[in-house]
């Protein structure tokens, strides 16, 4: 299934029924992509500083298929590159946040989409590698569980191009899911370099 999926060009709809049923590895949380997005509440996507069982835990998972319909329906280009994108190919981790990269002439439909969803945009953008890499971030502040869910939105620059060009369509349960490659991953990681960011591209490279 992983040289299936790599081997589909940009834009092209990959299936992922052989995930569902073969129950892929997910890194110690439940098997197959038909959990994959549809984690119960408390686990691994939970947010961080609840303990695994406490009744008030923003829905990360809820909310993602949520930010998803709203940029369809705002006929937005996207690609998720964060922890669901690793996900979506069967690496799962803790995540807290929801990533993904547009073209900067997109913005104004995307903050209307998330406004709608009652996020909030940060007043100034963040930027690294000497500003070549330009994040908007987005918030919402989740009145249960105290805690803000984050939408950063990475714009497509020089260095996240050849990613943002490799993306593709996944099927999943959430429907049909844009994402960056496996590789764009790698370059988009390689970026930056932590220790989560080694181990990712780790378990990446084993996909081609």
């Amino acid at each position: 299934m992983a040289a299936g999926v790599m081997g589909a060009g940009a834009g092209a709809v990959c299936s992922a029924t052989a995930l569902i049923d073969s129950g892929a590895d997910t890194g110690g949380g439940p098997p197959g992509w038909q959990r994959l997005f549809g984690w119960p509440q408390g686990g691994v996507f939970g947010i961080k500083g609840r303990p695994a069982g406490s009744p008030h835990r923003m829905n990360i998972v809820g909310e993602l298929e949520q930010v998803l319909a709203a940029l369809e329906a705002a006929q937005v280009d996207y690609a998720l590159c964060g922890g669901f994108a690793l996900a979506a190919y069967g690496i799962v981790r803790a995540t807290v946040d929801i990533d993904f990269l547009a073209e900067e002439t997109s913005l104004p439909k995307i903050e209307q989409a998330l406004t709608g969803l009652g996020f909030r945009r940060e007043s100034k953008p963040l930027r690294f590698q000497q500003e070549q890499l330009i994040m908007e971030r987005f918030f919402k502040p989740d009145a249960e569980s105290e805690e803000f869910l984050v939408v950063d939105v990475l714009l497509v620059g020089e260095l996240t191009r050849k990613a943002w060009d490799s993306r593709r369509v996944l099927k999943t349960n959430l429907g049909l899911v844009k994402v960056v490659s496996p590789g764009g991953l790698i370059e988009m990681k390689s970026l930056r370099g932590s220790g989560q960011d080694l181990d990712d591209i780790k378990r990446l490279k084993e996909l081609q």
